[in-house]
């Protein structure tokens, strides 16, 4: 099973409007809308994940982390025309649904759900079986539903060393490739 899943994840890969090195996840039970999809390096994307986003897109940072069975919703219905049932609405030429962005070096928990437009900052973690509707701060800890916010991961000197250090290992990574 483990060699077939590997198979797979490299196969879809290409599918991604785009995949950076190191990609690992399990198409097997997943569902993404490829093609609004952007993927950085290093990215871990637990089993059972749904990510779609329509008309917009789901953009993923370096060295993200997701849980199993993670949520990204993209997109909302058009629910604004008079006279014509809700799920009848095709959306307009022009329409966009907003943009989510993962940003580098977060953890996404099991179960967690994020909904449109949302932005989860660089370094935050955010706890398994959030409900994510609000932008969520750099290297912030955030959990519940809806998501709240709990601590930061580092003080404010932390964050620089840490940022120094990242820099450090990911120049160290690239010269072994």
């Amino acid at each position: 099973m483990r060699i077939l899943n590997w198979l797979l994840s490299y196969l879809f890969k290409f599918r991604f409007k785009r995949a950076g090195k190191n990609l690992r996840f399990s198409p097997i039970g997943s569902r993404f809308s490829f093609k609004t999809i952007e993927i950085g390096n290093g990215v871990f994307i637990g089993p059972d994940a749904s990510f779609s986003n329509q008309c917009g897109n789901i953009v993923i940072g370096d060295y993200v982390m997701f849980g199993p069975r993670v949520m990204i919703f993209g997109g909302n219905h058009e629910i604004k025309k008079i006279g014509v049932p809700m799920a009848r609405i095709k959306k307009g030429q022009n329409y966009t649904d907003p943009d989510v962005v993962i940003e580098n070096d977060s953890w996404v928990g099991a179960g967690t759900i994020i909904l449109p437009g949302v932005t989860v900052g660089e370094g935050a973690i955010v706890g398994a079986g959030a409900i994510v509707t609000k932008d969520v701060e750099p290297y912030a800890i955030v959990a519940g539903n809806p998501a709240r916010f709990i601590s930061y991961r580092f003080n404010k000197n932390e964050i620089k060393e840490h940022q120094k250090g990242l820099k450090k290992y990911l120049l160290n990574e690239w010269l072994e490739l």
